[in-house]
């Protein structure tokens, strides 16, 4: 349970990530 909490965790750093980039370009 707690290692699939952490992949999930993992997953949503990896998209706001890529949302902070997407926000940075503009």
């Amino acid at each position: 349970q707690v290692e699939l909490d952490q992949i999930t965790r993992e997953k949503q750093d990896k998209e706001y990530d890529e949302i902070v980039k997407e926000v940075s370009k503009e």
